[in-house]
This record gives structure tokens, C-alpha cells and sequence, in this order.
């Protein structure tokens, strides 16, 4: 029996040894691990803080905001308004105050030139980066020289190149501009054309939105800020960080199309682009207190436009709009289709824009629109405050002589 106990004790033992031995091999292997895990995270750390720097470089020096400046405006809770208005002079100030239609006749007018908009809507919009960090890509010395070709036009011809002749615009970072990177957010992508090397197409792709947009003579100055990966009501990635809210920093800009809906509350631009499935462009503009609109499938073109879930057409996904007035979006909506995309695009509806579909419904057709409106669904109760914003919209309507109606029990009364 004590030399059975002593081959066992020793079996034991063996096992031991070994399960030791093995376990700090493992450990080695896992310190060789982590040591590769940390050089990984530090290379698109790297590869994101070298981005981030090489945006900064493409804003004029005169532009950047001193550093004292800078901290005080990364804390204050709210940017909009008159502290980033302070921030420029007065004829900057003056312009990006106005809406797409005023800038459009003042400079068919002549009252104002394409350099004067561009370049005051470029330096508001940089101020808004460094505030923030809003566009994943810069091209406002692109845009500058592009508004100098528009007003050449304009002193040679005496019109304007199109219905947006000089109007900036910014479009999240989805839709692919000639020598500008299309991350969507991705540290894998940048430098890339949608995460692939080689292809020939890195920066060298145009999305068919911006064809139409420099035909009609916008003018394009960034892209903006998105959610890594969409699908999401709010806005992160790991190269710019969170997107916070310009009118509280404590809450999110919405998302996926945050970045731009911040940049529209902070008028970097005249008008911007996003693209929505399930409110990817509505709730951002909501969160800012923007007018916006989704456009049915097919209206404007998504040709040459990257994303995530290709293949996906149960539900596809559309560009949509973000601007400050329902006058300015159905004036860029209407210039759009005056491009005929259909032609560039076999997915794009071959529908011109109808004015005989434009009318009064109350006028012409003498009765009033009606309105529904749910307070609760007997199951959940919204939080006060949104309570209170849809009885603040009820009221509103019903002031405007509208019908407004609400389910009471099953039954529809108005």
C-alpha cells in the first residue's frame, strides 16, 4: 500500500509540473499577446491621432482658435448662437446668418460673390471642427478656389452656373468627393476605398450626388462626423470620439447623421446631406431644432455612395436632407432633379419635379389637414418632457386652423 501511495504521490506531482510548466508558457505566450494587442492599439491610436492632425493642417493658420479659447469653448455647455458668432467678424457673421434662397438672389444680384459665401461659411465651419470635432474630411482651400471659377463665370456670362451657384455645403461621410478619403468612421478604412488597398479607386471615386451638386454649382467644403457603422441614434467613432450636442453638451447629437446635424446647428454650412433608414437624418435634425426631409427610395441618386449592409434592399437606404427652412429644402430638391439623375443612375426614379402637385390642400380642396396624435398607447406613457413638446405641437396646429386628432378608446376624435 505505501508504494502504491508513493507512485501516486508521485504521478502527482508529475502533474503538477507539468500543469506549472505549462501554465507559465501559457503566461508567456499571453504576455507576448498582450504586448501585440497594446502595439495594435497604439498603431490606430496612431493612425486616428495622425488624421485628426492632418484635418487640423488643412485649416487656415489664421483660423485656428488660440488654446485658451479653445478650452473654454471644448466646456462651456452651449456653442450655438452668439458664442460661436462672436468668434467671427461681421460680414462672416452676416452671411452665414442667411438661408440658401436669400445667399442665392443676392448673388445673382451681385450683392454678394461666391468667395464672399464660401469662404465665411468655411471659416464658421472650421471654427465648429475645432469646438467639435465635426469633419472627417477638410477641403475648404478646394472650395475657395472653386467659388474664384463660379464668380469668373458669373463676370464673364452675367448668371449664375445653377439654381445653388456657390451655396457650401458639407455631406456626411458616406458620400465620396475626388481626392478626399471615405472612412465612415473606420480606422481600417482610412486611405483606402471602403477598407479594400490597391483598387486604383482610393480617392479617385465620386459619388453621382456630387456631380449633380457641382453641375448645379454648390459647392462642397467637408464631410462630417458619423456613426461608426450606422445604425445608431447617436454619433461615435474611434477617429473624431463622440459627437456631443451643440445646444447641450450633455446630450448626444443623434445620430447616425449627428456630425452634420450638429455642423447645421452651428451653420457651418448652408445646407448639409445625410442618409437615413429609420431617422438617421430625422431625429439628428430633431435634436437641433433643423428642418429636414427623407425622400422616398429612388428621388435622389445613391449611385457610387458607401455603406454598410451592401446587399441589403429590404430596406434601402436614401440620402436625405438637413437645411434651416422647408423653402430651402424643396429649393435644393427641386434643383437636384433638374439634373435628370435617372439618367446617371438606373435606381433613380425617372420623376422630374411636379409643380401642378404644389397646392393648398385647405384652399383648393376646402377642407382642413387633419392631424393625429396618440398621448399614450395604454401600455407606455412618454417621459414629461417629450409630453410636453407634442402638446406644444398640438397646440400649434390647432392654432393654424388645423384638425387635430387623437385616439380616445379605439376611436378617432377631432
Amino acid at each position: 500500500m505505501a508504494a502504491k501511495s508513493v507512485f501516486h504521490f508521485l504521478i502527482a506531482v508529475v502533474i503538477l509540473v507539468s500543469a506549472f510548466l505549462t501554465l507559465v508558457d501559457g503566461t508567456s505566450d499571453m504576455w507576448k499577446l498582450s504586448e501585440i494587442f497594446s502595439r495594435r492599439q497604439a498603431s490606430w491610436q496612431l493612425i486616428a491621432s495622425e488624421k485628426r492632425q492632418a484635418d487640423l493642417a488643412k485649416i487656415p493658420p489664421e483660423w485656428i482658435l488660440e488654446p485658451q479659447l479653445l478650452e473654454d469653448g471644448r466646456t462651456r455647455l452651449s456653442i450655438v448662437g452668439d458664442y460661436i458668432e462672436n468668434l467671427l467678424d461681421d460680414k462672416a457673421r452676416y452671411i452665414t446668418e442667411m438661408d440658401v434662397p436669400e445667399l442665392v438672389a443676392r448673388m445673382k444680384d451681385g450683392l454678394l460673390t461666391a468667395v464672399d459665401v464660401v469662404t465665411a461659411f468655411c471659416k464658421r465651419a472650421a471654427y465648429a471642427h475645432q469646438l467639435s470635432n465635426l469633419l472627417l474630411e477638410i477641403r475648404f482651400d478646394e472650395a475657395i478656389k472653386r467659388a474664384q471659377e463660379l464668380d469668373a463665370y458669373f463676370e464673364k456670362h452675367k448668371r449664375l452656373l445653377g439654381p445653388l451657384h456657390g451655396i457650401p455645403v458639407t455631406l456626411k461621410d458616406q458620400f465620396h468627393i475626388k481626392g478626399l478619403d471615405t472612412s465612415m468612421g473606420f480606422i481600417g478604412w482610412i486611405g483606402t476605398f471602403e477598407g479594400e488597398k490597391g483598387t486604383g479607386k482610393e480617392r479617385n471615386v465620386e459619388s453621382e450626388l456630387i456631380r449633380e451638386l457641382n453641375i448645379l454649382g454648390a459647392v462642397p467644403i467637408g464631410k462630417t462626423t458619423l456613426m461608426q457603422s450606422l445604425w445608431a441614434p447617436e454619433t461615435n467613432n474611434n477617429i473624431l470620439g463622440y459627437a456631443f450636442n451643440p445646444y447641450n453638451r450633455n446630450l448626444s447629437t443623434g445620430g447616425s447623421s449627428g456630425g452634420e446635424g450638429a455642423m447645421q446647428a452651428l451653420r457651418g454650412s448652408a445646407f448639409g446631406f445625410g442618409t437615413d433608414i429609420g431617422g438617421s437624418v430625422s431625429m439628428p435634425a430633431s435634436f437641433q431644432g433643423l428642418f429636414s426631409i427623407k425622400p422616398s427610395a429612388g428621388r435622389i441618386s445613391f449611385k457610387d455612395t458607401a455603406n454598410t449592409g451592401e446587399g441589403q434592399e429590404v430596406m434601402p437606404t436614401v440620402v436625405g436632407i438637413m437645411g434651416h427652412s422647408v423653402d430651402a429644402l424643396q429649393m435644393i430638391i427641386k434643383s437636384l432633379l433638374s439634373s435628370e439623375p435617372w439618367l446617371h443612375d438606373p435606381y433613380a426614379l425617372p420623376i422630374p419635379w411636379r409643380s401642378e402637385k404644389e397646392y393648398n390642400p385647405r384652399n383648393e380642396l376646402g377642407y382642413k389637414p387633419a392631424f393625429g396624435y396618440l398621448a399614450n398607447d395604454g401600455v407606455l406613457t412618454p417621459h414629461p418632457p417629450v409630453s410636453r413638446a407634442m402638446e406644444i405641437v398640438k397646440e400649434a396646429l390647432a392654432n393654424k386652423g388645423h384638425q387635430v386628432c387623437h385616439s380616445r378608446d379605439g376611436v378617432e376624435v377631432c
